[in-house]
């Protein structure tokens, strides 16, 4: 006999599309919104940078502290990246001390600002980024010389850092006190590449800001 009503392969049919559309919904309404991330990343970059100015003298170099060094003093608990797992850079983050003003850089993934002054309310410029590469693929990608030192032929480092960044990683190790790398001799064999990323400067939908 013909049934002309719903069968049970239909009415699952209807509950299975329902129950997707309901945990479509779900997830807009409670995955993060990026200018919410952002605002995490800045406030955790606030709090890096009041440790730093309330404590400049714990540090080796009082004009360029990293996030990793303020780690290792115990000054501060390794930033959560607000954009996915891990943790915001401990090599890349840093607060310069200028004449009159503090400028922080921060990087949290594949987001960053740079050599921002953090101590009012205005925004921050974000810019996301690419992992370092030795390979150039186009010509406006960023530029940098990175470091790491050599000891029987094998990098010491398990990435290449800046060079404030490499020196205080050699200070912390080898118990000494260069400020720059030309100065490390007997430590280790230090080396250099160049090496490029992609960097472009993030604008918010409307839905966003």
């Amino acid at each position: 006999m013909r049934n002309d009503g719903f069968g049970k392969f239909e009415v699952m049919t209807i509950i299975v599309v329902l129950l997707g559309i309901f945990a479509y919904l779900g997830y807009q309404l409670t995955k993060p919104n990026l200018n919410q991330q952002m605002d995490s990343m800045r406030a955790s970059a606030v709090s890096f940078t009041r440790v730093v100015i309330n404590n400049y003298s714990t540090f080796h170099n009082e004009e360029v502290t990293y996030l990793g060094e303020a780690i290792d003093e115990e000054l501060m608990k390794n930033v959560k990246n607000p954009f996915g797992s891990g943790y915001c850079s401990a090599s890349e983050s840093k607060v310069e001390r200028g004449e009159d003003k503090t400028y922080t850089t921060f990087r949290c993934g594949q987001y960053l600002f740079e050599r921002e002054d953090l101590s009012g309310n205005a925004k921050v410029t974000f810019y996301e980024v690419s992992d370092w590469s030795e390979e150039k693929t186009s010509e406006d990608m960023e530029e940098k010389v990175l470091f790491n030192c050599l000891t029987s032929g094998v990098e010491r480092y398990p990435e290449y850092y800046e060079e404030l960044y490499f020196v205080s990683r050699v200070n912390k190790e080898f118990a000494t006190g260069h400020y720059l790398a030309s100065t490390i001799k007997g430590e280790c064999d230090v080396v250099t590449k160049t090496l490029y990323r992609t960097k472009k400067k993030v604008e918010l939908e409307e839905k966003d800001k």
